[in-house]
């Protein structure tokens, strides 16, 4: 086996690094399984006493459809917008994998270690969750409807703009756990969970989510007064997220519209749409374009011919054209004017 030869020791300020060498894959397990999910499968039910390590690997963007990972070691791994529907990875080691925009749909995580892990933007519909440590986990914009998380770890983890319909949370452990701008209303077992101490519920959570149990509320350590409060307001008003794309041609006019939105009461922020795609700052913009309720794109003649911003447009078109609202500007003798398309 391999290790790997960063994070160890001293980093370049002289300071003690808390990383220690990494045991990689097995070179031999990652020969079988570039052989294919059939031979993979193949050689998993001959050898089933073999516990395959492929520790860090780089597993991106694969059709792993129904593949056997039971008891894996994948940790580390980069399972990036990887297809695992139907996968069986009952007590799979997946601590701090890379799974952001997995599609996990129907997958088997029974008593799987997620711990650290980077779920972000994945889809995990229907999948069985039973016992899985999610501790630390990210689950911004996961579609977890009809999925199963009794008796789940969900100490520390972070649940944000996640759908969580239907959802099984019976008997699951909570421990500052970051919910935030979730609906609530629908997932099931909510009166059931453990509470080890207080977690964070954000006031978009509690707006969206029409009716809770009061004793969950009371154990994420939400007092009485604002669990009062927040019920007297809800359906009193609607609060709503928007974002300005913008290609830098047009930051003073994406600066005037956003000063503009804000005098008027509009919650809003700026982004500008000209990052690198497929560097992280492309992820933040994709998960910022989620999140919201409203996305404004700025679409000058410049700003059409920047591949950031006809990226954007095409995304927003493809994950939900209800929430675009394109505009266009141009200069009049009485300043810009909006034009909205």
């Amino acid at each position: 086996m391999r290790l790997a030869n960063t994070r160890a020791g001293a980093d370049a300020t002289g300071l003690k690094s808390p990383w220690k060498p990494q045991v990689m894959e097995n070179p031999e397990h990652l020969a079988i399984f570039k052989s294919g999910v059939d031979a993979w499968n193949n050689w998993r039910e001959e050898h089933p006493e073999i516990q395959p390590n492929l520790s860090h690997a780089d597993l991106a963007g694969k059709d792993l459809t129904s593949i056997n990972f039971k008891n894996a070691v994948l940790t580390g791994s980069n399972l990036l917008q990887s297809t695992l529907t139907k996968a069986n990875l009952v007590e799979a080691n997946l601590s701090y994998a890379l799974l952001f925009e997995a599609n996990l749909e129907t997958a088997n995580l029974t008593r799987s270690d997620l711990m650290g892990a980077d779920l972000a933007f994945s889809k995990l519909k229907e999948a069985n969750l039973s016992q899985s440590v999610l501790r630390h986990a990210n689950l911004t914009g996961c579609d977890l409807s009809g999925g199963i998380l009794r008796k789940a770890d969900l100490m520390y983890t972070v649940i944000c703009s996640a759908s969580l319909i239907g959802v099984d949370v019976t008997s699951a452990s909570f421990l500052e756990t970051i919910i935030v701008d979730t609906d609530l209303t629908k997932a099931k077992g909510l009166a059931t969970c453990e509470h080890l101490g207080p977690s964070v519920i954000d006031y978009r959570t509690l707006l969206k989510s029409k009716t809770l149990p009061q004793t969950f509320l009371k154990a994420c350590g939400i007092p009485f007064e604002i669990i009062e409060a927040l019920m007297r307001a809800k359906g009193k008003f609607v609060s709503y997220s928007t974002f300005i794309g913008y290609g830098e041609p047009d930051r003073t006019f994406a600066e005037r519209l956003h000063l503009n939105l804000s005098t008027r009461g509009v919650s809003c922020w700026m982004y500008s749409l000209d990052a690198t795609v497929g560097k992280p700052t492309w992820r933040e913009i994709t998960e910022k374009r989620r999140s919201a309720d409203r996305i404004i794109i700025i679409c000058s003649a410049k700003a059409l011919r920047r591949p950031g911003v006809l990226k954007e447009i095409e995304d927003q078109i493809d994950d939900d054209p209800d929430k675009l609202i394109p505009i266009t500007h141009v200069r009049v003798l009485t300043g810009p004017k909006v034009i909205i398309g």
